[in-house]
C-alpha cells in the first residue's frame, strides 16, 4: 500500500498538490490490474505512468539489501515484455529511446553501462 501512504504523507505538504496523483498510482498497470485503485489505460495519469517504468527500472538495476541488480540487459528486456500489459508501451518506447541514447543524439548509455 506504499502508493497510497506516500500520497497520505504528502498531502499536508500544499505545494506538492499536484504530484499526488502521480504518487498514488505509480503502481498501477496499463492492463487494470495494479493498485491501488485498478486504473486502466488513459485513466492513469500520464507522470504516473511514466513514473511507473523509471522506478520499475531503477529497481530491476540497483542492488538492494534483499538481492543484487538484475541487470540493464535484463531490465531492458523485462521493461519490452511487459509493454502493453504493465507498462504503457509509448513511454517503455520512449524511456528505451532515451536510454539508447537517440533522443539526445549522445552515446548510448546501455553501450557505455
Amino acid at each position: 500500500m506504499h502508493p497510497a501512504k506516500g500520497e497520505e504523507i504528502l498531502r499536508p505538504i500544499k505545494q506538492l498538490a499536484c504530484i499526488l496523483p502521480m504518487i498514488r498510482s505509480h503502481h498501477e498497470r496499463i492492463d487494470g490490474k495494479g493498485y491501488p485503485d485498478g486504473l486502466k489505460g488513459n485513466e492513469i495519469p500520464l507522470l504516473s505512468r511514466v513514473l511507473c517504468v523509471a522506478d520499475s527500472f531503477d529497481s530491476m538495476t540497483a542492488d538492494r539489501p534483499y538481492r543484487p541488480s538484475t541487470g540493464k540487459e535484463y531490465a531492458i528486456n523485462e521493461l519490452k515484455r511487459c509493454s502493453g500489459t504493465q507498462f504503457d508501451p509509448e513511454i517503455v518506447g520512449a524511456f528505451l529511446k532515451v536510454l539508447e541514447g537517440e533522443v539526445y543524439g549522445e552515446e548510448s548509455w546501455v553501450s557505455r553501462g
